[in-house]
């Protein structure tokens, strides 16, 4: 689940600007069942990311932490 500063449906999905010329980002991911490789679960983890762009995300020069 994600929600960002723009319009609902986010133009950068599309390659589009960002309603008001930037994007500001917070995300939460849960993990219902999967691994990385063959030996790390990742069942039940959970992420959270929040994050900041002077345009379009896909121009990048973002800044973000999960």
């Amino acid at each position: 689940m994600d929600a960002c500063n723009c319009d609902r449906g986010c133009p950068c999905q599309f390659n589009a600007k960002p309603t008001h010329g930037y994007c500001d980002v917070v995300s939460g991911i849960h993990i219902i069942d999967g691994s990385y490789g063959n030996d790390i679960k990742l069942d039940g983890f959970n992420m959270a990311l929040i994050g900041s762009w002077p345009g379009a995300v896909h121009e990048g020069r973002g800044k973000a932490g999960y």
